[in-house]
């Protein structure tokens, strides 16, 4: 729950600033601030120092990056790929997600259940700084932001008028954010339900979200 109380405190100004600035130094800069995040968890748990206080602050920190190099992410999109092609590109994006929800869950229960979990969190860190390399040999020519002077507030106020005053943009963030809630809450209960009540291992429950994977891969 922590992760997504940035998404209604900070989305707004993320927004605001992400208008006025370069979009692909963010995105790098946000891969690699969540590596160094899930490697602190994991030297923490090593040296025996980790506490709920620090999970607390490093999952708002992680939600903010969610925020910000998320939206980063998606506004370059548009930027770097021709618009007759950009569906195409959100479709090869979902389909990679899709195989990722299919073999990374599997693949990081078996990861805590014989390296245990600090291990993981490392190796997850290594993946993040293996993908700052990556978008380090592409070569993107984005413009510079049109200077703009003036409050944040007024333009968060334009967003959220604008957002209001189309029907579909309206009612799509009403059923997501719904959707979010109801997805959070039978997440939860299902986690705690499986170890506690079924007594499922980290790998037997790495498995089972695998399935999830593949339900949304086929979908």
């Amino acid at each position: 729950g922590i992760e997504l109380l940035p998404f209604a405190l900070v989305s707004l100004p993320a927004g605001v600033w992400l208008d006025r600035t370069r979009k692909f130094p963010i995105v790098v800069a946000s891969e690699i601030i969540f590596a160094l995040l899930l490697a602190s968890v994991a030297f923490a748990a090593w040296t025996n120092s980790l506490t709920m206080q620090w999970l607390y602050i490093v999952g708002f920190a992680l939600g903010c990056l969610h925020v910000v190099g998320g939206s980063a992410h998606q506004i370059l999109l548009t930027q770097i790929v021709p618009r007759e092609k950009l569906v195409e590109a959100h479709s090869k994006n979902s389909l990679a997600q899709s195989f990722a929800e299919v073999g990374g869950p599997a693949l990081a229960g078996l990861l805590i259940q014989w390296l245990t979990a600090p291990i993981a969190l490392l190796l997850d860190a290594c993946a993040f700084m293996f993908s700052v390399l990556l978008l380090r040999g592409i070569k993107v020519n984005e413009p510079k932001p049109v200077a703009q002077s003036g409050s944040w507030i007024p333009a968060m106020k334009e967003g959220l008028r604008f957002v209001w005053e189309t029907p579909a943009l309206r009612w799509s963030a009403t059923v997501v954010g719904l959707w979010q809630v109801c997805h959070l809450m039978y997440h939860t209960v299902l986690i705690l339900f499986a170890t506690r009540t079924l007594g499922f291992s980290a790998g037997t429950l790495g498995v089972l979200y695998t399935f999830f994977g593949v339900g949304s891969l086929l979908a």
